[in-house]
């Protein structure tokens, strides 16, 4: 699942393991795992006589969220006609509650067949067949305008130990070909150069914090305080968009002019 950063998913929020769902027809008998805002069970069929497995995804139906959660189901429903991408079968709402019955993986994500149980480890050939996979699960989105934007090991799901692979989570998915938002998806998978970006963000921000603070006693006394305090949000505001938009040159020249000259003025 993506973990988004924003929000700690306690489990006690949610349905715990034995609880019976989509009218009684699916039995939840373990947590696979958890993400950003919701929680993965192991459900079974509570009436057939062969106990099919399902993935369940549990989020709780909030306000806030509602339409990410709408943007999802059509994405993923969309998506998951091709073997590339789990199938989500239906989803059901109950009590605070929104479920997406899914396809079940029965050898966890791509992460620990990755990490625990080495299952690449000098096989080029099944290395080669498993990018393929994820290649064409990933055209097949792009074709249909679909942008995942939280591609991982842990959003791949693995099936005959290994060797088939299909993508998942579409939480975060978008069909807009550009986006203005920044940081969309999870921090330890984000390449250098947005891994930097955030570090100047960060960096920016308390610099501002304590510029404010500096400001903040003497910016109503006089016209030329309250001048150099609207310059200064403006530099903060331009620097931040300069971040942005990747002028990493610019900005980075601008963080060091600002480290240099604040310091040695305001403290």
């Amino acid at each position: 699942m993506a973990d988004l950063g924003i929000s700690e998913v306690r489990e006690s929020s949610f349905p715990p393991v034995g609880t019976f769902v989509d009218s009684g027809r699916l039995k939840l008998v373990s947590i696979i795992g958890t993400g950003g805002y919701g929680v993965v069970y192991h459900a079974v069929d509570a009436h057939g006589l062969e106990c099919r497995s399902y993935a369940v995804k549990c989020l709780i139906q909030a306000d806030e969220r509602s339409q990410s959660h709408t943007r999802e189901i059509a994405l993923h429903g969309l998506a998951c006609s091709h073997p590339g991408i789990v199938t989500l079968h239906r989803v059901v709402e109950e009590d605070i509650y929104r479920y997406f019955i899914m396809e079940y993986a029965p050898d966890q994500d791509l992460f620990v067949q990755i990490l625990h149980k080495c299952r690449y480890l000098g096989n080029d050939a099944l290395v080669k067949d498993a990018f393929l996979q994820l290649l064409d699960a990933i055209e097949h989105c792009h074709s249909l305008g679909i942008y995942h934007r939280d591609l991982k090991p842990e959003n791949v799901v693995c099936f005959e130990d290994g060797c088939r692979l299909a993508l998942t989570d579409f939480g975060l998915a978008t069909t807009q070909d550009t986006s203005g938002e920044f940081k969309t998806g999870s921090v330890y998978h984000m390449s250098p150069g947005m891994q930097y970006l955030n570090f100047l963000v960060r960096v920016l921000r308390q610099l501002q914090q304590n510029v404010r603070e500096a400001m903040l006693p003497m910016k109503d006394f006089t016209p030329l305080s309250r001048a150099i305090y609207g310059l200064s949000e403006l530099f903060f505001l331009i620097s931040s968009l300069a971040v942005i938009h990747g002028s990493l040159l610019h900005a980075t020249m601008r963080l060091s002019v600002l480290t240099a000259i604040v310091p040695s003025i305001f403290f």
